[in-house]
């Protein structure tokens, strides 16, 4: 037999008391659970206009690409997902001159080594007289910041093939390094 306080009163029920009869003894209980379960719901039922738009953090900025040129960079993080522009002034074979470049990505945060990794794929065409002959470029963007420092270094390495991220690239990286400021 269990006690289960009704009011002042105990009511005693048996091992094989059913919920129904237990809770026909607590209808203060029921009432508190159909209004914890109603309020619950109420914030769901409204329209979505009073939620507050959430708006990725942006950075750009010009970056040297092997030394002597340019990579124009545009990263756009929202939470862990990443969006990456980037404009080459020298296509080295794997990419068009100056064409912009759109690919997705993540934001790695690594907060035992202060430091954060920005990784994108971008997907190309095949590149006239480039390495890869007629099959589609790869490209894997990774850049990487120490803290909030403005500088970044990284590199993007071309794979011959769609969707190809891994294995042997198509030409040594092309390195970029540079200050590109703190998404915000």
């Amino acid at each position: 037999m269990k006690s289960v306080a009704n009011g002042s009163a105990i009511q005693r029920l048996s091992p094989g008391a059913t919920m129904k009869q237990f809770s026909d003894g607590l209808p203060w209980k029921r009432s508190l659970l159909l209004a914890a379960v109603a309020l619950s719901v109420l914030p769901a039922c409204g329209d979505g206009e009073e939620s507050a738009e959430v708006t990725a953090r942006r950075s750009a900025g010009s970056l040297d690409l092997d030394i002597r040129d340019v990579a124009s960079v545009e990263l756009s993080a929202l939470d862990d997902a990443l969006s990456a522009k980037i404009r080459l002034s020298k296509g080295f074979g794997v990419a068009p001159q100056d064409a912009e470049l759109v690919g997705k990505g993540r934001v790695e945060s690594f907060p035992e080594a202060d430091l954060v990794l920005y990784t994108a794929k971008l997907s190309l065409e095949p590149t006239a007289g480039g390495p890869c002959g007629n099959e589609p470029v790869s490209l894997a963007l990774s850049l990487y910041r120490r803290g909030n420092a403005e500088r970044v270094g990284g590199a993007l390495t071309p794979y011959c093939g769609r969707d190809v991220w891994h294995g042997v690239p198509a030409r040594a990286p092309l390195r970029i390094t540079g200050k590109l400021p703190v998404p915000k």
